[in-house]
């Protein structure tokens, strides 16, 4: 049985995913506690944690196919369905970044815990 753990590519998808996470949290999160929106949001765990990535400009909720790392920037054609407003190139650019350092990172230690022990530490 193959087990894609075992593959570079694999451990570069990973850290581009646990990435895109990351920055939608992020800004989620800088939204309901220090943003002047801060006060209209009850439940601020809450909604830092839950609900689907928007569109900065329209706040329309993205299609799934858009959500994918990288590719859903190039799936887009780099705009916004919606409103037509142009998707920042820091999405792409940090998820391809952290693509490759977990494709190295595994590729040079073929050890599971190193790989995702330097997951963490991002």
């Amino acid at each position: 049985m193959i087990n894609f753990l075992d593959y570079p590519f694999s451990w570069g998808v990973i850290y581009s995913c646990f990435t895109s996470f990351s920055m939608a949290w992020a800004e989620r999160a800088y939204k309901a506690w220090f943003s002047p929106e801060r006060k209209k949001i009850k439940r601020k765990f809450i909604f830092s944690l839950s609900g689907q990535s928007q569109c900065d400009g329209c706040q329309s909720s993205l299609h799934p196919l858009y959500l994918t790392p990288m590719l859903g920037y190039v799936f887009s054609n780099r705009r916004c369905k919606h409103c037509e407003h142009q998707v920042s190139l820091k999405y792409p650019l940090n998820e391809g970044l952290f693509f490759l350092f977990g494709y190295a990172c595994f590729a040079l230690t073929r050890d599971y815990f190193t790989s995702f022990y330097f997951l963490l530490l991002l």
